[in-house]
């Protein structure tokens, strides 16, 4: 599977822009440390527990884009 083309923490960035947050913000939210949670953003490297928190926080199915990606590559 590719995954060069699918970047969470991107899409995670871009619902905070549309929202009008901050990563710094989002961390707080989390309990995370700002900095570590910046990393993980940037490495594509979101725990499940995570996405499942952010998703509830910016009220969006971070999932469902993870489906869709899924379902692209495999039709």
């Amino acid at each position: 599977m590719v995954l060069d083309e699918f970047h969470i923490g991107n899409i995670i960035k871009a619902k905070l822009d549309e929202q009008g947050r901050s990563i710094a913000w989002l961390a707080s939210k989390l309990h995370i440390d700002k900095s570590a949670f910046g990393k993980s953003l940037k490495n594509n490297n979101i725990k499940t527990e995570i996405l499942i928190r952010i998703s509830c926080i910016l009220e969006y199915d971070f999932f469902k884009d993870i489906s869709e990606y899924l379902n692209k590559i495999h039709d």
